[in-house]
């Protein structure tokens, strides 16, 4: 597959927003494309840096819209580098777009840490307001967010923390006051609530009764010279 260049996918990613958001814009080339210029080459850094042929070649690292785990990680850090630069309108538009054509719901002001993985994370919905380690990766239906927050002030709402090298497979769910420390795989369709999950494991189950099994690969074994 013939690969496009950084301003191939600059026009292609200004097509989708363009065709997306619902309200008029006006869009300025001039204000947007360096900040798209430096978020590109930043993921083209860090994907350099991962062991898989989706996301290098070998040699340098890849951006190809046409995978949808590829728009999504193009689509939240330009719209996260956009409201980082006081330019909110654009990342709105560019977040309804990651929304459409992604299926998940991942707001521009979430804080997700290098070598984020979204994989095939059709469904998933990741709180904004959980700062995210280096490498997680989140598979289908993943779900994190506050728990029993009926009657209670959203100030109040507590969240998960989600450390380094953290994977959630699919249907997997973070509620609540939970911690995850750092190299855990979450498994399929587990549910975590109010929990402290230790580094260095393997979590399945539904809280209270959780099931743990230690791990031992490091999930940092994907990256390569960081």
């Amino acid at each position: 597959m013939i690969m496009k260049t950084r301003e191939e996918n600059f026009f292609a990613i200004r097509q989708c927003v363009l065709t997306d958001y619902p309200y008029p814009i006006d869009w300025e080339d001039r204000e947007v494309q360096g900040i798209f210029n430096a978020t590109y080459d930043d993921i083209i850094e860090q994907h350099s840096h991962i062991c898989n042929r989706y996301y290098n070649d070998g040699n340098t690292g890849l951006i190809n819209l046409n995978f949808l785990d590829h728009y999504v990680i193009l689509a939240y850090r330009f719209a996260n580098a956009l409201w980082k630069n006081n330019l909110p309108i654009y990342a709105e538009a560019v977040y309804f777009s990651l929304r459409i054509r992604g299926s998940l719901d991942l707001f521009y002001t979430t804080d997700i840490d290098k070598f984020f993985m979204p994989t095939h994370s059709l469904g998933a919905v990741i709180d904004s307001h959980v700062k995210y380690g280096k490498l997680f990766k989140v598979y289908n239906g993943c779900h994190l967010g506050p728990y029993n927050i009926v009657g209670v002030d959203p100030k109040e709402w507590k969240h998960p923390k989600v450390g380094d090298y953290v994977t959630m497979l699919g249907g997997s769910k973070l509620f609540g006051e939970t911690t995850v420390g750092n190299n855990v795989i979450i498994s399929v369709n587990t549910v975590v609530v109010n929990e402290e999950i230790p580094d260095n494991c393997i979590v399945s189950g539904i809280s209270p009764n959780l099931v743990f099994q230690r791990l031992n690969v490091s999930n940092s074994s994907l990256l390569t010279n960081v």
